[in-house]
């Protein structure tokens, strides 16, 4: 959906980009959870991991519908046929 709404020159950028994100995502999100367990026992990490990660989800899912909604609007609106002009009838002048 976001590569649609770029300019044709800039559409893989667009990709790589959405890559990149998710790459220092997970390159943010693994260790810290190692970093629970070493600082707090082994039975922290799996608790905080999962609060953690259940909230990163919920925060993707607003951001992207926050995001994404007004392009797909945009685009159902293009995608939409104009309507048919309406024509007058023909007056009659009979005086």
């Amino acid at each position: 959906m976001l590569s649609r709404s770029a300019p044709a020159p800039h559409r893989a950028g667009m990709v790589s980009g959405g890559y990149l994100v998710g790459y220092v995502a997970q390159g943010i999100g693994v260790p810290a959870p190692g970093a629970v367990v070493t600082a707090h026992g082994l039975m922290a990490g799996p608790v905080t991991g999962a609060a953690v990660l259940g909230g990163f989800f919920v925060l993707v899912a607003v951001v992207g519908l926050v995001v994404l909604t007004p392009l797909h609007r945009a685009d159902r609106e293009a995608a939409r046929p104009a309507p048919a002009p309406v024509r007058e009838p023909a007056r009659t002048d009979s005086a």
